[in-house]
């Protein structure tokens, strides 16, 4: 049986229409097909997401890439961020729109993955930091990987792994709410929440040409473990 998983949205700016559209890359529509997941795309600007994504009876939720973060991005005890280090793109909307749905999927208990950008959200929301990386755009990097701690069933890694960010978390940034997963060097690759079911990795499964059997089953069974119908 498909599970119904909400999906975010990063804002695009038009400013030839005066327009800011919600986007999605539309390959995350074969990816969850791939994982026997049925997305529900969540808009950016509703009055109550959380309302919206419980009244159509999402079971979790995916945070996906793109943007930068605003001061509308606050910890789990509503306090502001430290050192945010950019000022571009920035997507306040969204920000409050998953910071919403963090907050939610904890009293539910909504399984969470978040992927480049919601995986540096779910350290900023847990306290923690992030920074300016170099050389990860466009490149593969290799994982070194560490004891599934957290993870109740087998989990396999690609390696190496795509990576298209100018930001990310240095160990000396992590939140101590989670365990370390895999990292490239000192950047931080993927982790898990020593107590919720929030989860984070740096890569984009969507953007393999093929799905990769690995990601299918690391997404797959992440949600179905921790979903109970």
């Amino acid at each position: 049986m498909s599970l119904l998983i909400g999906i975010t949205q990063r804002v695009s700016v038009v400013p030839e229409y005066g327009e800011r559209r919600d986007a999605l890359d539309q390959a995350w529509v074969g990816f969850f097909s791939a994982c026997n997941l049925d997305p529900l795309i969540i808009p950016n600007r509703l009055a109550d997401p959380v309302a919206y994504a419980q009244k159509m009876g999402v079971k979790g939720i995916v945070l996906t890439g793109g943007n930068n973060f605003s001061d509308a991005v606050k910890t789990i005890q509503n306090l502001p961020v430290r050192n945010l280090p950019q000022s571009d793109d920035l997507a306040p909307e969204r920000d409050a729109t998953e910071i919403a749905l963090l907050k939610q999927s904890i009293e539910k208990g909504w399984p969470v993955i978040g992927v480049c950008r919601g995986m540096q959200l779910l350290n900023l929301f847990y306290g923690g930091e992030i920074g300016s990386v170099e050389n990860h755009v466009g490149l593969y990097h290799d994982l070194t990987t560490k004891e599934k701690i957290g993870i109740p069933f087998e989990v396999m890694f690609d390696n190496p792994v795509n990576s298209f960010h100018d930001f990310g978390i240095h160990s000396s940034g992590m939140s101590p709410e989670f365990n370390i997963l895999a990292q490239t060097g000192d950047v931080v690759e993927s982790f898990v929440h020593r107590e919720y079911p929030h989860m984070g990795i740096m890569w984009h499964p969507e953007r393999n040409v093929n799905p990769s059997v690995n990601d299918v089953n690391l997404f797959r069974n992440y949600f179905a473990c921790w979903i109970k119908e």
